[in-house]
């Protein structure tokens, strides 16, 4: 996503140091989960087939419920910081 795209929905982005895991806690924690969950147990044939099976994994951790966030799926909560929630859906916004 881009700088202006984020700014335009009132998102700041900051970037992380170099090298520097603790600056960027959650997206190290997804990133982790998503290997040992999806990459690592695949063995994709072609492009299409790592995108659709990588896509189907986003879907789902975006649809069921997650303890750090009250047992509330990240849909939920992402519907609570947009004030239109139906305007977007979270395809748009992971692509």
């Amino acid at each position: 996503m881009s700088g202006a795209y984020l700014s335009a929905r009132g998102v700041a982005h900051r970037r992380g140091g170099y090298r520097d895991p603790e600056s960027q806690a959650f997206t190290e924690s997804w990133f982790g989960q998503f290997k040992k969950r999806c990459a690592w147990r695949a063995e994709w044939k072609t492009i299409e087939q790592a995108r659709a099976e990588i896509g189907d994994y986003i879907q789902r951790y975006h649809h069921r419920p997650h303890s750090g966030i009250g047992y509330r799926t990240p849909t939920e909560v992402a519907a609570t910081w947009r004030p239109n929630p139906e305007a977007e859906d979270l395809q748009t916004l992971a692509t």
